[in-house]
């Protein structure tokens, strides 16, 4: 069963796709951009410039002034940022993409109503999660700051508590820990996203037909 059209992607993959694809643009995120038009004082200090587009799409954007393009490294550099912010990588649920965004909790417009779910995991696949060392952990709850889907609390045991219900793989934890104690670990089960967008709808669509939901 398909659950959505949005997944959530590591750091690493994402490099990964950026290594192998041509042309790439960037543009300004929509949402945060949005949000500061409407209220100059709606700032969450996240970078805006983080939003990117391959292929065809990257094209069409650049052409028309929406995006601009970069290279490689630009784009891998981009990344590294939006990591170090703690921002989550965003894309369609299939294995070639078309965009990815760099999203944070409180203005995304896809995430932020999914995130404010009891139940976030249920609905945004994700690949990887979080596996903590109590060895370098010193309790420092970073990694609780960090977590945009607030998946981790401080509790009585070695390390930080994590409510798999609400934790969607992102790796906000993994990447601010200062000791290291945090790694992403493939999760038991994942499935395997569709080749394209159009082989996404189509399984979405039989999905639905079949009784199941998207």
């Amino acid at each position: 069963m398909i659950k959505a059209e949005t997944i959530i992607q590591t750091y690493d993959q994402v490099v990964a796709y950026i290594e192998k694809s041509e042309p790439i643009a960037v543009g300004t995120c929509y949402c945060r951009h949005q949000a500061l038009l409407l209220d100059e004082d709606d700032d969450c200090g996240m970078p805006n410039e983080v939003c990117f587009t391959f292929f065809a799409t990257a094209e069409y954007l650049s052409e028309r002034g929406l995006s601009r393009k970069v290279t490689k490294e630009e784009a891998i550099d981009i990344m590294r940022q939006a990591e170090e912010a703690g921002l989550m990588h965003a894309t369609g649920n299939s294995q070639r993409l078309d965009a990815l965004c760099n999203c944070c909790g409180c203005h995304c417009a896809r995430l932020k109503p999914i995130l404010m779910q009891p139940k976030p995991a249920e609905v945004v696949p994700h690949g990887f999660e979080p596996s903590f060392d109590s060895g370098l952990c010193t309790f420092c709850a970073i990694c609780i700051d960090r977590c945009p889907a607030n998946a981790l609390v401080l509790g009585d045991g070695d390390v930080p508590d994590r409510n798999v219900d609400r934790c969607i793989g992102c790796g906000a934890c993994a990447s601010g820990c200062p000791e290291g104690a945090i790694i992403l670990v493939e999760r038991p089960g994942a499935s395997v996203p569709p080749v394209d967008r159009y082989a996404l709808r189509e399984e979405m669509i039989r999905s639905f037909t079949q009784g199941g939901s998207s």
